[in-house]
């Protein structure tokens, strides 16, 4: 526990109090064992989480437009009851994924708080001016970087889930009456989905850029592997349940981030 204290302070640039016993506490730093770095590890998780969402729902919506696109073209030569069919799948997996996508957001906001909470309350801790002074400057700059991922995914969500009623809508029309007629009715208003989903994508991808922002700026140390001026990803394992909550996108997901930097697990994390 000593030899911990003076890490920190080594680390801090804090003087080591070489008379703290193993169980006192050096003024301004958390009781428990590296909390405020759980909590940032935490965060970057929620980012990650939030960046994986993004690029799904990027894909899925794409899907469901293009199956309604397919369904809708003058040559259309398939099955129209298992084109009709798949359509529905597709719009039911686009929906499903806005709801993942929101239910990721939440948790990030939440944890941001925390973590910017904590980091405000230490400030008053800082012996040395300076380093008090820089400390703030990074906080501002840290909650910057993770306010845009927070105000680009709720636009994006909102936006997702109006294009997913708008798809469904269309869907519904066709239900009962699927022949060229009615066709011809929902090609009509093909551009104006296209144009919906253009704008949707904007948005995911500005999610997606601000997450990478954040994750390249705020990992923690040696949790991202670099290739000259690459950032490569590397899998993060999930601590457990209760203890850091940490989100991760599901196994799948991977793939889908794949090129886009996510912090990877450090292999000595403090228990």
């Amino acid at each position: 526990m000593r030899q911990r204290h003076l890490i920190l302070s080594i680390a801090l640039g804090l003087p080591f109090l070489a008379g703290v016993s193993a169980c006192s506490v050096i003024p301004g730093l958390s009781s428990k064992k590296s909390d405020g770095l759980d909590r940032v590890d935490e965060l970057l998780g929620r980012v990650e989480q939030v960046q994986a969402e993004s690029v799904l729902s990027k894909e899925r919506a794409e899907e469901a437009l293009g199956m309604l696109q397919e369904v809708s073209a003058p040559d259309f030569a398939g099955n129209p009851v298992a084109a009709y069919a798949e359509l529905l799948s597709k719009i039911e997996a686009s929906k499903k994924q806005a709801t993942k996508l929101g239910e990721s957001i939440a948790p990030l906001k939440e944890t941001a708080e925390d973590v910017f909470t904590a980091w405000t309350a230490s400030l008053e801790s800082f012996g040395n001016t300076k380093l008090r002074r820089q400390s703030h400057v990074r906080l501002a700059e840290t909650r910057a970087r993770c306010d845009a991922i927070l105000s680009s995914a709720t636009a994006a969500h909102i936006a997702y889930e109006s294009l997913n009623a708008d798809l469904r809508d269309h869907a519904l029309f066709l239900e009962h009456d699927f022949n060229a007629a009615s066709v011809a009715v929902v090609a009509e208003q093909l551009d104006t989905l296209d144009a919906q989903t253009t704008e949707l994508c904007d948005r995911l991808d500005s999610t997606v850029a601000a997450s990478k922002s954040y994750i390249e700026t705020s990992a923690l140390r040696g949790q991202l592997a670099v290739n000259g001026s690459e950032v490569k990803s590397a899998p993060r394992a999930a601590p457990e349940e209760g203890k850091r909550r940490r989100a991760r996108a599901a196994e799948n997901t991977e793939e889908a981030v794949e090129g886009v930097p996510v912090a990877k697990k450090s292999n000595t994390r403090p228990r």
